[in-house]
């Protein structure tokens, strides 16, 4: 990944980088892949800071489960080249972030199309989650 002890030795705390991702969060839906990984930590943090959160939100891994089913394994670099997305830098923060709203975005008009008619049939029923 490339992070070392110099990279990280004037950082917040956990907690206080808690605090401050649940301030940019507010109550939207976060979307992550593997999100069980990530939101157990976060949760657990802010628990011991004495603000619990249960977090809502989507897992892409979960959806490319799914979706995806003939894919031989779910990592995000995985799930991105069985669907052709571009080549990206894996466990690059921003790189991945972008990644996963590609995938995201992918599995949603896939989602609608399977569960819900067309893609146009959908949005015109569309819930918005926003």
């Amino acid at each position: 990944t490339g992070i070392s002890d110099a990279t990280v030795a004037n950082a917040v705390s956990p907690a206080e980088g808690v605090r401050a991702f649940r301030a940019f969060c507010g109550d939207r839906i976060v979307v992550a892949h593997n999100a069980q990984f990530d939101t157990s930590f976060v949760e657990k943090v802010a628990a011991e800071d004495g603000n619990p959160w249960d977090m809502t939100f989507i897992d892409t891994l979960e959806l490319s489960r799914t979706l995806l089913p003939d894919l031989p394994r779910h990592k995000l670099n995985v799930v991105a080249e069985g669907l052709k997305l571009p080549e990206f830098r894996h466990h690059s923060a921003s790189e991945d972030t972008r990644i996963l709203a590609l995938i995201f975005i992918l599995h949603y008009r896939q989602y609608t199309v399977t569960y819900m008619g067309t893609y146009e049939e959908s949005e015109r029923r569309r819930i918005t989650l926003a």
